[in-house]
């Protein structure tokens, strides 16, 4: 009989503590669920501009594309001044930096030493500095790269998967077929395509 009735005690006891155990679990849930929800309230109210820029500048980017020129002919239709299709070489340096440190694989050598075998002009040394500078995604490497040449780039690119860190931008370069023959009427454009002389003025 003492034996039963310990047994009798004991059970409304243990019936306690896990209520006790359950309604601390529960409380415990509740509270995270309230710190999850005020950080949220936070990113979406006091802290929302702050995180959007920051979002924003990790995925875009901005460029100014300029107009093309108009086309310059003589009193007789011959063109004296047009366009051609020319390209900017750039590369983003964070991404190169973000697929070497998830993969292992060295991602800059293999930009440096692809564009410089391509591109005249360019040392390996020149392209390796650019991808050092991993706060930007984009860094110019060459501007007004013939077609030929970009066909080149884009061979590099599906090659050796390298969509997401080598950039090809079409631009229009000014083009004389009579060359300086003149030059004096016609004028000029810098190297920005900004006329500063003659008609092109």
């Amino acid at each position: 009989l003492p034996l039963l009735q310990q047994h009798r005690n004991i059970q409304p006891a243990l019936v306690a503590g896990a209520q006790v155990g359950a309604e601390g679990h529960q409380q415990e849930q509740q509270e995270g669920v309230e710190a999850h929800e005020n950080a949220v309230l936070i990113l979406q109210t006091v802290e929302y501009e702050k995180y959007q820029a920051k979002v924003i500048s990790q995925i875009t980017t901005q460029t100014t594309i300029e107009a093309d020129r108009g086309a310059i002919y003589d009193a007789n239709g011959i063109l004296l001044a047009g366009n051609v299709t020319t390209y900017r070489v750039f590369i983003s340096p964070r991404t190169i930096k973000q697929a070497t440190d998830e993969t292992g694989v060295d991602y800059a050598d293999m930009v440096s030493h692809g564009l410089s075998k391509i591109l005249e002009g360019v040392s390996y040394e020149d392209v390796q500095l650019q991808t050092t500078k991993t706060q930007y995604l984009d860094r110019t490497i060459a501007r007004k790269v013939t077609s030929e040449v970009a066909k080149e780039i884009r061979t590099l690119i599906a090659e050796n998967g390298l969509e997401d860190m080598i950039y090809l931008e079409a631009t229009a370069t000014r083009y004389y077929p009579y060359g300086s023959l003149g030059a004096h009427t016609i004028g000029f454009t810098n190297n920005d395509g900004t006329g500063i002389y003659g008609l092109e003025y």
